[in-house]
């Protein structure tokens, strides 16, 4: 997909079009839904899919490809079938649920997205253009209904259709204002699209100014209103690990000097982002490591969730098969001498993936997870910082969000192991044409 390679890649097609609207249509995580299992990505996605499979256009026997940390991810979602088989007189709907979702999300969103971009062709620069549109309409969506929801007393769910029931009412700088949602149920999910587009968004923008003067103050503001700690945290330490990834042990301790002394100094000395900081970040931190005063409603707060995830994890290593932390709070019957969380899941990806999947579950997750970013790190393509920022700000912000069934993290799993293979491609051409 580098730019250098392009004239290797053909006028963008039918595929390649497909995707950007793929792109653009990831921000529709919630609204527009069919289903709170049918979000409008993952309807496009089979869509796209049923149309690939008449046409038959992957007629070559390598449309479709393993590689080794595929075994590892496999392996992972065996351990977590075999630990709900051992719990088998527990189960109910809410773990074949899970188990669909999660077998789906990874045969749609990682599998079949692998073969759509490689069929597509498509440059990363014009992954870009469709990045901004889908930032520009999301960013849209907030800036509205930040202001409808703030002077007018209503959200954007309340014209037009959301795939999910609840709707969380969360509120900001000293409970005075409401957040947008944006095109999600909840104001996190809407910036975890962010973390997921800017990248590629902003390897587009660099060599298009004025786009860019024109186009920023509009995504930025849309972030900001999401008010969003864990995209902001994410995004920060993602920008960081790419520094370290490029920078050797002195520019990244000078770098590193100037851009936290003036940053303590703002948040020291300036009110509105001393306010901004202890209600945004502070809140989270709050929510992670304090209990009390941080719950919505009856369901258990971050703290609490963490806790019990832990002493399960102690109870049970080798797992107690998917969505069985959900199947629990539906059933109100617990496991022997396990503890009950009001919750439906734990909060978190890689959590979830421990008490479900258990100890060789969760390694063999690793094993692909990192297997995956050792891959971006080897990508030698101009678009390699932005994939890894992508990939880093996804990796961090999926400690303290769950839902697995979004399509970002595993597109750009998708994205790095395609680009592996292209690169290899490409030399091999390359080798033989000399």
């Amino acid at each position: 997909m580098s730019q250098q390679n392009t004239s290797l890649l053909p006028r963008i097609g039918f595929w390649g079009r497909s995707l950007q609207a793929f792109i653009v249509l990831m921000p529709f995580l919630h609204a527009l839904g069919l289903s709170a299992w049918l979000p409008l990505p993952l309807f496009y996605a089979i869509i796209m899919l049923v149309i690939g499979l008449l046409g038959l256009f992957f007629s070559r026997l390598n449309a479709f490809w393993l590689v080794r940390s595929d075994l590892a991810l496999i392996g992972a979602f065996i351990c977590g079938v075999m630990a709900l088989v051992y719990y088998w007189d527990y189960a109910g709907t809410k773990n074949l649920n899970h188990a669909i979702a999660l077998l789906v999300s990874v045969a749609l969103f990682y599998i079949w997205m692998r073969t759509w971009i490689w069929r597509a062709k498509i440059s990363f620069k014009d992954l870009g253009v469709a990045a901004v549109w889908g930032l520009l309409i999301s960013s849209t969506a907030i800036i509205f209904e930040f202001f409808s929801a703030n002077f007018y007393g209503f959200y954007l769910a309340d014209i037009i259709p959301y795939s999910v029931e609840e709707l969380p009412f969360a509120l900001v700088l000293n409970a005075a204002y409401q957040r947008p949602r944006g095109l999600s149920a909840e104001p996190g999910f809407s910036a975890m699209v962010f973390e997921a587009l800017v990248p590629m968004a902003a390897f587009y923008l660099r060599r298009h100014t004025i786009l860019a003067l024109a186009f920023t103050p509009v995504i930025l503001t849309g972030f900001i209103l999401l008010f969003s700690a864990g995209a902001i945290m994410a995004m920060t330490l993602a920008a960081i690990l790419v520094m370290l990834n490029k920078m050797g042990g002195l520019k990244w301790t000078i770098t590193m000097i100037f851009g936290i002394v003036p940053l303590v100094g703002l948040l020291l000395f300036v009110p509105t982002a001393n306010l901004f900081f202890a209600d945004i970040i502070g809140r989270k931190v709050l929510d992670l490591f304090v209990e009390g005063g941080v719950n919505a409603g009856e369901m258990a707060g971050r703290y609490q969730t963490y806790r019990a995830g832990v002493e399960i994890f102690l109870n049970a290593p080798f797992g107690i098969g998917w969505g069985m932390i959900s199947q629990i709070f539906d059933s109100g019957i617990t496991l022997p001498n396990q503890p009950f969380v009001a919750t439906r899941g734990l909060l978190s990806l890689y959590g979830e993936i421990l008490v479900s999947a258990g100890v060789i579950g969760f390694l063999m997750y690793g094993i692909f997870h990192v297997g995956r970013i050792r891959a971006a790190q080897r990508l030698s393509d101009p678009e390699k910082p932005f994939i890894l920022f992508g990939l880093f700000a996804l990796t961090i912000h999926h400690a303290i969000v769950l839902e697995f069934w979004f399509p970002m993290l595993w597109f750009y799993f998708a994205l790095i192991t395609t680009e592996t293979r292209r690169n290899v491609w490409i030399k091999k051409r390359y080798l033989t044409e000399r």
